[in-house]
């Protein structure tokens, strides 16, 4: 059950560094679906996907995590 546990954490962790690395006009599909999927983003009637506040609050986790490590290092 962990890994199932791990392995959505990680998926969710792809979507949104991705959402954060790319420009919105170069974003996969997968990654445009996948964020609205899991309630991380929002689709706008121009077909912007913008993030939810879950969605934002998780990348800043993230965010936070990536830069502890980095200090680590």
């Amino acid at each position: 059950m962990r890994a199932i546990m791990a392995n959505g954490n990680l998926y969710r962790e792809i979507l949104l560094e991705m959402y954060r690395d790319y420009p919105a006009r170069t974003l996969p599909i997968w990654v445009r679906d996948g964020l609205v999927e899991e309630g991380f983003a929002e689709e706008t009637a121009r077909g912007a996907v913008l993030l939810t506040a879950d969605g934002e609050a998780l990348s800043q986790k993230i965010a936070e995590a990536e830069a502890e490590k980095a200090q680590r290092h």
